[in-house]
């Protein structure tokens, strides 16, 4: 559980790093109660809620009850997609996607794709759903790894 915590930690300084300094002073973070993988950050008064998730079938849950919020919506949701690996170091040597962040309105989820055993159907079906808009910096690049590393087929992308 400290793990996951510190990692959800250290997710949400990185994100903080690139604000301005002006506004680090309205920043607070702070460990949900009601979960050791979940934390809310505020920031310029919105709370965001991240949910760090390290097994398959938290990512289905998870997942599934995203894509049923999202069904009632009456617009087409705009998703922030982005991915982390080791980095190849080693010619011919290819590391796997270890970390896909999904983030929608003030809720974010970080898939620790290293620690899963097998990829579930919904991190698979939820970015090949087209009726949401995916967007990211890189998102073309990530899209790719994601779909060579695991068949994650990623639509609708706006870089």
């Amino acid at each position: 559980m400290l793990d996951k915590s510190i990692s959800t930690r250290s997710s949400l300084i990185h994100f903080t790093n690139f604000l301005p300094t002006s506004h680090t002073d309205w920043i607070l973070s702070a460990i949900s109660p009601a979960s050791m993988n979940s934390s809310t950050t505020i920031i310029l008064g919105v709370s965001i809620t991240t949910t760090v998730i390290s097994n398959p079938s938290m990512a289905e849950s998870h997942l599934i009850r995203e894509q049923s919020s999202i069904i009632y919506s009456n617009h087409r949701p705009i998703v922030g997609l982005d991915i982390e690996w080791k980095p190849n170091r080693i010619p011919g040597c290819n590391n796997k996607v270890a970390i896909l962040q999904l983030c929608v309105g003030t809720r974010c989820l970080i898939l620790q794709l290293l620690h899963f055993n097998y990829i579930p159907q919904s991190p698979k079906n939820f970015p090949g759903d087209a009726n949401k808009i995916f967007v990211g910096v890189g998102i073309e690049e990530d899209s790719r790894k994601l779909y060579r590393d695991y068949g994650i087929d990623v639509q609708s992308l706006v870089n």
